[in-house]
């Protein structure tokens, strides 16, 4: 005997109601955060690397200023060295031609979250959009989308290292803080990086502080001259695969 046909028309106002009720219970920021949260596999920060070789990155926190970009890039270029800059979003937008004048100079730029707030304080879904809207406002500007990302302060947790994973990236901090952000004398900033850097070192710079460049000019001969190559933290973990 044949079936009746159905009559999908007193379907669809059903189907409907189901849709609906979905959308409700899952607004598009709750969509996105349930999506994100749970099992997202993640790697711990990143903070050196473990070798014999004798290889560092420089690295710089880019939020405030944009002077310091002018006076980094030669002193950079003089050594014919290549490092990595984390910018936040909003420094990018308010200074879009010192962003593209690090990257037309072959320097990688990492993302530093767009407002440079404390992570950890902020909701799952806050953390996606600080780390994507940052990318995204970098990759609108130099064409390059960011392999790292540096939470602001070190801050993390595992949101943190969950949502720049779920952006592949490699959430990256240092174990050599030159306390440039100090004010310390060109001087004192090169005799602490000098005395404490090894092999497969990640240095903390801040391309605003005022006497970075200065002493950038002590710290970049002399580590060459101890045979160390000086890269960027791709290039690092390049390097040796981490």
């Amino acid at each position: 005997m044949p079936h009746s046909p159905v009559n999908y028309k007193n379907k669809l106002p059903l189907a409907a109601l189901l849709l609906l009720s979905v959308l409700l219970l899952f607004s598009a920021g709750e969509w996105s955060q349930a999506l994100f949260t749970s099992t997202y596999p993640y790697s711990p920060p990143l903070t050196h690397i473990k070798t014999d070789e004798k290889i560092v990155a420089i690295t710089f926190d880019t939020e405030w200023s944009s002077s310091g970009i002018e006076r980094l890039l030669p002193v950079l270029a003089d050594y014919q060295i290549k490092s990595t800059f984390f910018v936040t979003g909003d420094w990018a937008r308010e200074h879009p031609a010192q962003l593209r004048s690090i990257a037309e100079a072959g320097h990688e730029i990492g993302n530093h979250s767009t407002r440079h707030r404390h992570m950890q304080s902020l909701s799952p879904q806050a953390v996606q959009e600080e780390i994507l809207e940052c990318s995204n406002t970098i990759r609108g500007i130099t064409g390059t989308k960011p392999a790292c990302f540096r939470p602001p302060y070190g801050e993390y947790g595992e949101d943190v290292l969950r949502a720049a994973a779920q952006f592949s990236m490699r959430t990256v901090l240092w174990n050599l803080d030159s306390c440039d952000w100090k004010n310390l004398s060109p001087a004192s900033i090169a005799e602490k990086v000098l005395a404490q850097c090894t092999p497969g070192s990640i240095v903390l710079f801040h391309s605003s502080a005022l006497n970075t460049p200065e002493a950038l000019k002590i710290i970049l001969p002399a580590l060459q001259s101890q045979g160390y190559e000086i890269v960027t933290v791709s290039g690092l973990l390049a390097y040796r695969g981490s």
